[in-house]
């Protein structure tokens, strides 16, 4: 593995375990969701890094998805 898609890995890490130690806190929801955002794309960008793909500055699930989906090789339920 990349050294640089390490990287991206041990930050999403770092937001999962965010989400997991302040779910159960409803004041909270709003940084749950944006944590786990984050660790969404943080993987998606590790996909595309490890796999010699470009990696724009954006943000947006749908627009990396569809980047990091020709690198997937297991199914998805996009559901």
């Amino acid at each position: 593995m990349k050294p640089t898609t390490r990287q991206w890995l041990d930050f999403a890490k770092v937001d999962l375990i965010t989400c997991q130690s302040i779910l159960s806190n409803e004041f909270l929801t709003n940084i749950v969701v944006f944590h786990a955002q984050q660790t969404v794309e943080k993987c998606f960008k590790a996909i595309i890094e490890e796999n010699g793909g470009s990696i724009s500055r954006i943000h947006d699930l749908t627009r990396l998805f569809h980047i990091a989906k020709s690198f997937i090789t297991f199914d998805i339920d996009i559901e």
